[in-house]
């Protein structure tokens, strides 16, 4: 199961990916992050609300424990959650909030960068590389950000298959 961050429904809602998810594996996520991408969210909100209508599963957490992780590592209550749910369900952390992948390495959470979720896709031949390419251009677009040389390699990669 993927426990999905907010900054991966926002992205791929803006490009119209949002159902890569679907392709991946069974998605979840907590009510701190419905609360940003929903309820506080801007652009791109009305499909994620959609999503979470149809496929993506909320699922509560204890927000006192939440709360205390986040004030140690010195992280956003939201993000906790997150941590919590991984921990809990025994899923996969999908993000692109290095701090959040780096608090997941240290708790033994297995995770994917967004764009590793992309590599995986291919490689399970749920996605071609073709469409890999321009998914990753789009995010990038949509204002996603990936280091030039990260973005570079990752093209290579794909390109070479």
């Amino acid at each position: 199961m993927l426990v999905i961050d907010s900054c991966v429904l926002i992205h791929l809602s803006r490009i119209g990916k949002l159902d890569l998810l679907r392709k991946a594996d069974e998605c979840c996520t907590t009510d701190n992050v419905y609360r940003e991408t929903v309820i506080e969210g801007q652009r791109g909100k009305a499909k994620i609300a959609e999503a979470f209508d149809r496929w993506l599963v909320k699922k509560n957490v204890d927000t006192d424990t939440a709360s205390q992780i986040a004030k140690k590592e010195g992280i956003e209550v939201a993000d906790a959650t997150l941590i919590l749910l991984a921990e809990q369900s025994n899923g996969i952390l999908l993000t692109n909030d290095k701090a959040l992948i780096n608090l997941a390495r240290s708790r033994n959470i297995e995770y994917l960068w967004l764009t590793s979720l992309l590599f995986k896709l291919c490689k399970e031949r749920k996605i071609s590389k073709k469409e890999a390419l321009k998914i990753l251009y789009e995010l990038v677009q949509s204002g996603l950000s990936i280091e030039a040389r990260i973005y570079a390699l990752l093209e290579r990669k794909l390109k070479e298959g």
